[in-house]
């Protein structure tokens, strides 16, 4: 995949040309006929290329290149908007080498008939519109090395004669419609190298002899099919493998702990499985990853120490299982992670929500000054053993970047801090919904001034709603919603003009002020379940 990337040419690319403007000089009968067929099934030519220079009584054919020893036909012309179809009779171009009509409007079914091209090399037709099946004659292409068919509308099965083609060393059948499953001879073609066969409607399971007699495979992408059963445990001997990418499909059983083994594997990606038990600790043991990616399965158990062992790792995804256990602070030794790291300095985005996470939420958190979206919503996370204020909140204000703060529906279970000094961070929106907080709203939080959404509802909060709410002046939304304050609602709220959302439902407050019916661009305001003695102000 991807060494082949420069081909992105409707034509044949040999070492030599054979004279200069890549032109082949042919009297060949038989190559005529099949050059002007290919001609022929080109229905769209916006640049002219093929009427101008193509016709019976020339010898010269423009854009054809070829070797001194052996002639190969084609024309070469890159991204030119063809709409046309592939004849039959290409195949009588015997000593073809190299198909790469890439990039263009190519419609109906892959000729049969290419299956007498013996030359042919490496065979390109991405980014077509090409339908039908894959012919089974390309299984007997002796030469073949590189077969790239994707981002087409194929159907139909992966033919089991290509697991013929000893040759083979990449094969790409991506976003395709292609059903059925991945014939076992494939994984075990000796010169295969990668295989991408992601994308399609693809079934069946992984072999359980994967590898047994292949040890160049680098890429296996199965990535968005409907393969089922476990991940072989067998998959360790595929010792060169740098890329598994095995996400929204529906493996299930254990990661492999054999997984340990592959000392190459830049790339693990299982996400979107059904995938239970623990994350193994011999993932520890691939020093050269990068990429985790374990999120939407039924994981269980602990993030294993091992995993701080791997220090080129960038990216780490667990959401959405049942992880548990404190926050592993061994996490701060992956000092590469931009996804997930409680030290690195380049960490921006740190998502933990929707796990079964427990414990204090680590102060250290403050050290992250380019962190700028933090969410561990929906956890079990605590406040620290005998301190009543929650030191997190001060923490996380140190961080100068951070915008988006979700903590919500964790049982926290304290009061907020004061937040004395200077907050220039850019801090927008702050979720701790449901956090069990109690005791004041602090008159610091106005010193919060790009704050817009401030969510503290379902909480136990007492005592007035701070006057100093005030300096919120780009306030959006407001919930206090569920919580035991009480007083009068503070004129200064009519200050904020950006205000859309207020709500202040199941509290103890007794009055509003007249003001509140001036703010032009409210939009949702509940006031409901409070002690008011009074009539709604008229300005409503």
């Amino acid at each position: 995949m991807g060494r082949y990337r420069g081909l992105l040419l409707f034509g044949v690319l040999l070492l030599h040309s054979c004279m200069p403007g890549f032109a082949l000089v042919t009297s060949n009968a038989t190559d005529k006929s099949a050059l002007l067929a290919f001609e022929s099934g080109i229905s769209y030519d916006p640049n002219s290329i093929l009427a101008t220079n193509w016709s019976i009584g020339t010898d010269f054919w423009t854009g054809i290149t070829c070797s001194f020893t052996r002639q190969s036909y084609c024309p070469q012309t890159p991204f030119q908007g063809f709409h046309g179809y592939i004849p039959q009779e290409l195949g009588r171009l015997r000593r073809l080498k190299l198909l790469v009509p890439e990039v263009n409007q190519l419609e109906g079914s892959i000729p049969p008939s290419i299956g007498q091209c013996k030359e042919l090399q490496v065979m390109s037709l991405v980014f077509n519109n090409l339908s039908g099946s894959i012919p089974r004659e390309l299984g007997s292409l002796p030469k073949l090395e590189k077969l790239y068919l994707g981002q087409n509308n194929l159907i139909g099965s992966i033919p089991s004669s290509l697991g013929n083609i000893s040759t083979l060393t990449e094969l790409i059948l991506r976003t395709n419609k292609l059903t059925g499953s991945i014939p076992e001879n494939i994984f075990n073609l000796t010169s295969l190298v990668s295989i991408y066969v992601g994308h399609n409607f693809l079934s069946g399971s992984l072999p359980k002899d994967i590898c047994q007699n292949n040890h160049k495979l680098e890429e296996i992408l199965l990535q968005n099919n409907q393969l089922s059963g476990h991940v072989p445990s067998t998959i360790y001997r595929c010792k060169q493998l740098t890329r598994l990418s095995l996400p929204l499909n529906k493996f299930d059983g254990n990661v492999p702990p054999e997984l340990g083994n592959l000392s190459m594997l830049e790339f693990l990606h299982l996400n979107g499985n059904g995938f239970h038990g623990s994350i193994p600790s011999t993932l520890g043991s691939l020093s050269m990853l990068q990429i985790l990616y374990l999120a939407n399965n039924r994981l269980s158990g602990t993030i294993p120490p091992s995993i701080g062992n791997i220090s080129s790792l960038q990216y780490l995804c667990l959401e959405n299982n049942s992880i548990h256990g404190n926050i592993p602070g061994h996490l701060g030794q992956l000092n590469n992670l931009v996804e997930l790291d409680l030290h690195s300095s380049k960490l921006t985005d740190l998502h933990l929500s929707d796990n079964l996470f427990d414990g204090p939420v680590p102060l250290n958190l403050g050290q992250l000054h380019l962190l700028k979206r933090f969410n561990v919503g929906f956890n079990q996370l605590t406040g620290e053993d005998g301190i009543s204020e929650l030191r997190v909140f001060t923490a996380l204000s140190n961080c100068s970047s951070l915008r988006w703060m979700v903590i919500e529906y964790n049982p926290l279970n304290g009061s907020m801090p004061s937040f004395n000094g200077n907050h220039s961070n850019p801090l927008q929106t702050t979720s701790a919904a449901g956090c069990h907080l109690q005791g004041p709203i602090p008159k610091r939080i106005g010193s919060f001034k790009k704050i817009n959404y401030l969510i503290l509802g379902d909480n136990s909060l007492s005592g007035v709603i701070p006057p100093e709410i005030a300096g919120l002046d780009s306030f959006q939304r407001l919930y206090l919603d569920s919580n035991l304050l009480e007083g009068l609602i503070p004129n200064e709220i009519c200050q904020l003009t950006n205000l859309g959302e207020l709500y202040f439902p199941v509290n103890k407050l007794s009055g509003i002020p007249a003001c509140i019916g001036n703010l032009s661009r409210l939009q949702k305001l509940d006031l409901s379940s409070n002690r008011f003695s009074s009539v709604a102000p008229s300005s409503l």
